[in-house]
């Protein structure tokens, strides 16, 4: 099974959080760069998903990650919640694999170079 880490943004939110309007909810805060600001939220649904990793076979994807600054930043905090994991025995898959849905800053059509006249 693979379990998606919070997407929030967009055309999804939680009337819970107080967040401002954006212009573009689409291409904003959400996501990655939602949960890496959020990291209360973050560091409980991390630690929640491995523990489950000790029951089977689970793995874990992260939404609409635009860099690799992004993906370093929530895999530094995937590696600090493992370390705090172990010190509480609290048991976990060391090797559950964590992938990526990457988002592109910009289209592909948009760097082509289109022939002139």
């Amino acid at each position: 099974m693979v379990i998606r880490t919070l997407d929030l943004g967009g055309d999804k939110f939680v009337s819970q959080l107080q967040l401002a309007p954006e212009i573009n909810p689409f291409l904003g805060w959400r996501a990655i760069r939602f949960c890496l600001h959020q990291r209360d939220l973050f560091r409980a649904q991390l630690r929640a998903i491995l523990r489950a990793s000790a029951e089977g076979n689970l793995k874990m994807m992260y939404p609409m990650i635009s860099g690799l600054d992004e993906l370093n930043q929530a895999n530094a905090l995937v590696e600090e919640y493992k370390a705090e994991l172990r010190a509480e025995h609290v048991p976990f898959d060391e090797k559950m694999e964590i992938g990526a849905m990457m988002r592109p800053r910009q289209p592909p059509w948009w760097r082509m170079r289109w022939p002139s006249g």
